[in-house]
């Protein structure tokens, strides 16, 4: 076998004659220098005739080539025996035209073994190293897509990852996610669902989009499709997840803020496609060239990109385009992704834009620094805005060779950002206006008090003597002895009743200012400290205290059984319901029709208080404000009643609810916790 490998005893007639249907360039030269042979792929390369090269000095062609070849300077190494091979050396004459070879050099003997020669193997692998260099391109995009992107096959096994995937799972680089399983990153928790969702995509072959909890408690939107072969067969699991936990908390603000101002709206994204050859697990036909297969792999990276979403593309260090997405290509107004390449930014973009983007992109490229920016670049659509990121490609000796760019439409989030603070302005003053109520509202309440006591004071006086003036009024009539003005009776009978008109009306008042006093002051109160009190006692004595007229009093139907306890002030409940007796008794006088109904139903968990009148109803318009703080449909309404009963019942832990049909009913769901 050395001395295979070490010598050549072919004659020149079999290089002749049996090389030339090899695609390996052969020549063979003297003893000095000479060439005696050579086939007709060597020909090809040095783009001369057989005639010109048999007889020729090899030493003269590689000058004319600017070819430096170890030949020469090894000559004498390589006549002893020794072999020199796989060394690269361009073809080239210039730099517009030239060929990557591998060169290997063997010396010739004869029969006696003594050399005659050497022998010149070259194999031309310039089209092996531009598709390395492709491959390059589109491993570093892989690399470096944001969100976490990751490949399976059908047995849940990881065949590959980018470099978001492999540091969330606590991988140092993406090769150590290979082989790997969910279970082998996650606890079971957490990779069961993941993992019963995969197999239901690969077992049923329809993508789907899912929210899922990952191992550190953050949630992840997951874009997953099935990957097939060639042949349409599943093969395994593409799937692309963005950590969307601050987006959701986001969310959970804006909900927050539209319960209490109803105000805001939101929304989101979509993912991506099909991978490559043995990463994605898939069969490989042996019978196809590794050139073959390496064009597989840059087409299914090109499809994996094509369909990412954003618009995704990248460029070379001049800022020429080589490639885009489907969304990229639609956005910049190609109707096929191949026709971006070779161009710039200057013949897609009006002037200022394109000026300002080619400086962003040489920065980031200059200074090897990825760069997140929003950007306005759409002409036709000025109010679009974009969130982009760009990173600097590098080759694998480091050096920058590129740039990648993804953007993100995010108007409508910047939409709902300035909603979300425009809610919290209104908010703030909302909460001025509540606490300045509270100074004043307490100040007039403490002022009021004081001439109503005196004035029910002043009645209760009058009402004591009242009957023995009246008395001595009737005496003196009736014995002439003093001459008294004529009173007629049914003023007598006025004026008997005023005072107790008096005295309801001042009451009447007192209640109102202690209902305006523990609306405002009620959320200093501590719950814990409340006792336990009777649901139907507290109904009894609200009906008792309201103050209204006999005739009020019939449109009343109470149903006094199956009372339950509460932990409650009774004085809350007493103006709960104080307050949806006055806003039922306007609505039933509006309507000029209907009655009041008031019943009680125990529960396992919790325990409900009834309220419904048959006057007005809500308008369906308002029933979503009827709890709102200063709304009000009543004449003379300040719009704090329903929000006192709402505020009071969560303070109690309970809820309050509203149901109504306008020109029907009214009806309120007042539900407590069970003691």
């Amino acid at each position: 076998m050395q001395e295979t490998l070490s010598n050549y005893y072919g004659n020149l007639d079999q290089i002749d004659d049996v090389m030339d249907f090899l695609n390996i360039g052969i020549i063979s030269i003297d003893l000095d220098d000479h060439i005696n042979a050579v086939n007709q792929t060597a020909l090809n390369l040095f783009n001369i005739s057989k005639k010109q090269a048999i007889k020729a000095d090899f030493q003269d062609l590689c000058d004319q080539w600017q070819l430096n070849l170890p030949i020469f300077k090894e000559k004498n190494a390589i006549l002893e025996g020794k072999i020199i091979k796989n060394f690269e050396y361009s073809l080239s004459k210039d730099s517009d035209c030239s060929h990557k070879l591998n060169w290997s050099f063997i010396r010739r003997i004869n029969k006696e073994r003594e050399p005659i020669g050497i022998l010149i193997l070259i194999q031309d692998i310039t089209e092996k190293k531009q598709l390395q260099k492709e491959r390059d391109y589109l491993d570093n995009i892989i690399a470096n897509l944001p969100g976490n992107v990751y490949w399976k096959n059908r047995e849940g096994v990881y065949l590959g990852c980018n470099i978001n995937e492999a540091h969330h799972s606590n991988f140092q680089t993406r090769e150590e996610m290979v082989g790997k399983t969910v279970y082998d990153i996650d606890p079971k928790k957490y990779a069961d669902p993941v993992d019963h969702l995969d197999n239901e995509i690969m077992l049923t072959g329809i993508a789907q989009i899912a929210e899922e909890l990952g191992a550190d408690e953050r949630v992840y939107l997951s874009h997953k499709k099935p990957l097939k072969d060639q042949q349409g067969n599943i093969i395994g699991l593409l799937g692309v997840s963005f950590d969307i936990t601050d987006r959701k908390k986001m969310e959970e603000e804006l909900k927050a803020a539209k319960e209490r101002l109803a105000a805001i709206d939101r929304a989101n994204i979509e993912a991506l496609a099909y991978m490559v050859q043995k990463i994605t697990g898939q069969e490989v036909d042996q019978e196809k060239s590794p050139e073959q297969y390496a064009q597989m792999m840059c087409d299914y990276y090109e499809n994996l990109i094509a369909v990412m979403p954003g618009n995704v593309y990248w460029m070379n260090r001049e800022g020429v385009y080589l490639g885009c997405n489907n969304n990229c290509a639609k956005y910049v107004g190609l109707v096929f992704r191949p026709n971006i390449i070779g161009k710039t930014v200057h013949s897609l973009f009006e002037y200022e834009d394109a000026v300002q983007l080619d400086r962003i992109d040489k920065e980031v490229m200059k200074r090897n620094q990825p760069k997140f920016l929003e950007e306005q670049t759409n002409p036709n659509k000025p109010e679009e805005i974009y969130l982009t990121h760009k990173v600097p490609l590098h080759n694998s000796s480091g050096k920058v060779i590129g740039l990648l760019g993804i953007s993100f439409d995010i108007t409508e989030r910047k939409k709902q950002e300035a909603q979300l603070q425009e809610a919290k302005i209104k908010e703030r003053a909302q909460a001025a206006r509540i606490k300045t109520l509270e100074t004043v509202g307490v100040s007039i309440a403490h002022e009021l008090r004081t001439p109503l006591e005196a004035i029910n004071l002043q009645a209760q006086g009058l009402q004591t003597f009242l009957p023995d003036l009246l008395q001595g009024y009737h005496l003196a009539q009736e014995s002439l002895v003093i001459n008294a003005p004529y009173i007629q009776s049914r003023h007598l009978k006025l004026l008997d009743g005023v005072l107790n008109a008096i005295h309801e009306e001042t009451r009447f008042a007192k209640t109102i200012i202690d209902m305006f006093l523990m609306n405002i002051q009620m959320d200093r109160a501590d719950v814990e400290d409340f006792g336990i009190c009777s649901m139907v006692t507290c109904i009894d004595e609200a009906l008792k205290r309201y103050p209204m007229s006999p005739k009020e009093r019939l449109l009343i139907h109470w149903d006094r059984k199956h009372d339950f306890k509460i932990q409650s002030h009774e004085l809350w409940v007493i103006h709960m319901l104080f307050n949806l007796l006055k806003n039922a008794f306007y609505y039933i006088a509006k309507a000029e029709k209907g009655e009041i109904t008031i019943w009680l139903e125990p529960g396992s968990k919790w325990n409900r208080l009834y309220f419904k009148d048959t006057g007005a109803g809500i308008p369906a318009k308002n029933l979503a404000r009827v709890f709102d703080h200063f709304f009000s449909q009543t004449h003379g309404g300040t719009g704090i009643g329903l929000a006192f009963c709402k505020r009071a019942m969560q303070n109690l832990k309970g809820s309050i609810d509203c149901h109504s049909q306008e020109d029907k009913f009214t009806e309120f769901v007042l539900s407590f916790p069970k003691v």
